[in-house]
């Protein structure tokens, strides 16, 4: 008689038991950090907008970030022509992931900036751009 039977009728009782209160609080979670992160955002435009600098540095720093993102893919792009990276894929498709994961973070980083600074240039023209005149006069 082997006691692991036990554990596992135990172990997989408790964890069905436990799975739709992880789901609730994993999904709560989710929406918590998801209004924080909006929140956050919201309030960056408020108030950078407001700020000529501020909408420049930004900008300049969405396009550093693109500049980064250009010269990861040219690097990534020469590790894998060389050789090397298409070795760790031959070898490992999960160490081959891992490998290129600095990429999509930097694309991310890129994609994330980009969007706050075309979000506030929108809204620095929303309240500084000149009434438009009306024609008729």
């Amino acid at each position: 008689m082997d006691p692991a039977w036990w554990f596992t009728g135990i172990f997989f009782a408790v964890l069905i038991k436990l799975a739709p209160k992880f789901r609730d609080v994993s999904v709560s979670l989710f929406k918590r950090t998801m209004r924080n992160r909006s929140a956050r955002f919201k309030r960056a435009l408020k108030n950078g907008r407001h700020n000529i600098a501020a909408v420049n540095y930004q900008s300049v720093k969405s396009q550093a970030f693109f500049v980064m993102f250009l010269i990861t893919v040219a690097l990534y792009v020469i590790w894998y022509s060389a050789g090397p990276l298409r070795e760790i894929q031959k070898t490992s498709f999960l160490v081959f992931i891992i490998c290129i994961i600095p990429m999509y973070a930097v694309q991310i980083c890129w994609l994330i900036q980009d969007n706050l600074a075309r979000e506030l240039v929108k809204e620095y023209h929303k309240l500084c751009a000149p009434k438009r005149l009306n024609k008729s006069e």
